[in-house]
């Protein structure tokens, strides 16, 4: 069972730096290649910065409909309240909004966004196989104007922080180009833990990644599950693999990678070592058992009833940890040496986007705004 959940690990891992749903941050590209000044001009923004002001019609009723990926307990509600307060400030906007599971929705958004009953502002997914070809395609408009008016172009700290939502026009070139998209937050992998699990095993806070996998051995030993993890649905692995992948990789061969720079590669001594880890943790069971046949909610739900010792993601989930209440702590994964920097990584969400051919851009990148 072990080796076939690992075969699955492995096929994950292989393309998981572009599958996880978010791309790392602190990994943005310096030296992509250069667009065109052809690619990189916006094909007359059907947006100008007057069609994107703050203000527009409060009286005539519109609905948006809308669709996103945030199924955890946390995200979703904040969505839900972002849009219930959007509402009260324009009543005569109404919203709909459908949450999908990220895979359910990564298999469907394409399709749905080609539709003519396409939503009007829906999240993306940083990467070739989703934002690249919705920009191909012509199906979302670019949001420059949108990013100066509301202020998102400085939102997130340095400008470089929303290049992983640039594209040229032709959805070649990633990093380069307009903004196709804007996330409404950047959010850290880390390592949450229940406390309780943690004392009663004896375990002091790991300072360096050997201590760490010796907590892992120590739950293990203890007949507790060392890592819950969610790897039927893939991404969460991705995630994982993706923080080992930093411990032992510099980041910008693992940036140039990912935005496809000549002459980069994937098969390196870094990202060997950290795919030789993650076989390792499989091999002595430190993956709770059945990890790939449960998907992530299911997984989280377990760790939120007392499951395991640790839960390796992000803090879309504090929504979900919050039967354990004071219970649950979190921490940084720590480096190879003590006082070395940790390889948690921050990303991006997954971006929201308006499609092509919408009735009401203004109320609608105002939508965008809140979130």
């Amino acid at each position: 069972m072990i080796m076939i959940e690992f075969r699955r690990l492995l096929a994950l891992v292989a393309i998981g730096a572009l599958l996880a749903g978010c791309v790392p941050g602190s990994q943005v590209a310096t030296s992509a290649p250069a667009a065109t000044a052809a690619q990189s001009a916006s094909p007359a923004a059907s947006a100008s910065a007057a069609a994107v002001a703050p203000s527009f019609d409060t009286s005539t009723p519109v609905t948006i409909t809308e669709w996103d990926t945030e199924t955890s307990a946390g995200p979703s509600g904040e969505m839900n309240a972002l849009n219930a307060s959007f509402h009260a400030k324009y009543p005569n906007v109404t919203i709909k909004r459908t949450s999908k599971s990220f895979d359910d929705y990564v298999a469907t958004i394409k399709l749905a966004a080609s539709a003519p009953d396409a939503p009007d502002v829906y999240q993306g997914n940083e990467g070739y196989s989703v934002d690249a070809a919705l920009v191909k395609a012509g199906l979302i408009v670019p949001l420059d104007d949108y990013a100066k008016a509301y202020g998102w172009d400085t939102r997130f700290g340095s400008p470089a922080t929303l290049d992983v939502l640039r594209w040229s026009n032709d959805g070649t070139t990633w990093t380069k180009g307009p903004l196709w998209g804007i996330a409404q937050k950047a959010e850290v992998l880390g390592v949450f833990y229940n406390k309780a699990t943690f004392q009663k095993l004896g375990l002091a806070m790991p300072t360096t990644f050997d201590e760490f996998q010796t907590t892992l051995a120590t739950a293990k030993a203890g007949n507790v599950s060392p890592i819950v993890v969610g790897g039927l649905d893939g991404w969460p692995l991705g995630h994982i693999f993706m923080m080992l992948q930093a411990l032992y990789e510099p980041p910008q061969n693992i940036t140039n990678w990912t935005f496809a720079v000549p002459g980069s590669t994937f098969d390196d001594q870094g990202t060997q070592q950290a795919a030789t880890v993650m076989q390792d943790w499989a091999k002595k069971g430190y993956f709770f058992k059945g990890f790939g046949g449960v998907g992530q909610d299911n997984a989280a739900a377990r760790f939120a009833k007392g499951e395991g010792l640790y839960f390796l993601t992000g803090p879309w989930e504090n929504g979900t940890f919050a039967p354990l209440a004071s219970n649950v702590g979190w921490f940084a994964l720590p480096g190879l040496t003590a006082g070395a920097p940790s390889p948690t990584q921050w990303a991006s969400v997954t971006p929201s986007q308006l499609k092509s051919e919408i009735h009401a851009p203004s109320s609608a990148g105002s939508r965008t705004k809140i979130a």
